[in-house]
């Protein structure tokens, strides 16, 4: 009985194996990519939406400390910020900005500047979703893998890098 046991175990190993080369082969090909959540975008014209429960996710209005960061700062006027922010995400590897929005907040005396923009993994294609809500004073930001658990802290470091970016 033991030995039929391991053989069974020894048949299914290499089907497991073909399994993973499938899948692994069809990230390759197509991409692990899939649509755009429906989360992206304001919230009432306000402000941008809340991280799922999940690592994988950074926003600078969190309510929790794991997916918090500090929103960006930045010192010209809306539309140089702009510029220089559509700039830096397409200087960046996989780096594509994908819809651009004059948005006018409630209760408020000036418009702001929506910007989402995509990046792409360079080996499994995996996405990032990445949104900037440009303020007066401050660049609110959102960034989320669109798949998985976990982003090994890729979506913090890259706003981290745009960050630095508008730095002096």
């Amino acid at each position: 009985m033991w030995q039929s046991e391991t053989l069974a175990i020894r048949c299914s190993f290499p089907r497991n194996k073909q399994r993973i080369a499938v899948i692994a082969f069809t990230c390759l090909l197509g991409g692990c990519t899939s649509s755009p959540p429906n989360s992206l975008g304001l919230i009432n014209n306000l402000n941008l939406a809340n991280c799922p429960d999940k690592p994988n996710c950074v926003v600078s209005n969190a309510d929790d400390l794991a997916h918090y960061i500090d929103a960006l700062d930045h010192s010209g006027d809306q539309q140089t910020t702009r510029d220089k922010l559509v700039d830096v995400i397409s200087s960046m590897e996989g780096g594509t900005v994908t819809l651009e929005e004059s948005v006018t907040m409630k209760n408020a005396k000036h418009n702001s500047i929506y910007i989402r923009a995509e990046f792409q993994s360079k080996w499994f294609k995996f996405v990032d979703d990445t949104e900037f809500l440009i303020e007066k004073e401050k660049i609110q930001v959102c960034s989320a893998a669109r798949l998985g658990r976990s982003d090994f802290g890729v979506n913090r470091e890259r706003l981290e890098s745009i960050r630095r970016a508008f730095s002096p």
